[in-house]
């Protein structure tokens, strides 16, 4: 429970930064009815998605997350037709 608790703290400080970036249009934590979480991600481009990888709050993200959350994390990455 520490651990989600920490997972759920951090997520939720460094969200409004990310949602703040360019090109993105959405990045909101959701829950599922199991208690897992999910992040539900929109980006104006690709490129602007591929580009966040490089932000600060992503590189805290993937540090601090790295011992803490269940691996491997799943991505599902979706066009609109």
């Amino acid at each position: 429970m520490k651990q989600r608790s920490f997972v759920l703290a951090l997520l939720r400080e460094v969200i409004p930064e990310i949602h703040q970036g360019p090109g993105c249009e959405l990045y909101a934590l959701y829950e599922k009815t199991d208690g897992n979480l999910v992040l539900i991600e929109k980006w104006a481009s690709r490129h602007a998605w591929q580009a966040h990888f490089d932000w600060k709050p992503i590189k805290r993200l993937k540090k601090e997350l790295a011992e803490r959350v269940e691996l491997p994390v799943s991505r599902r990455e979706m066009y609109s037709r």
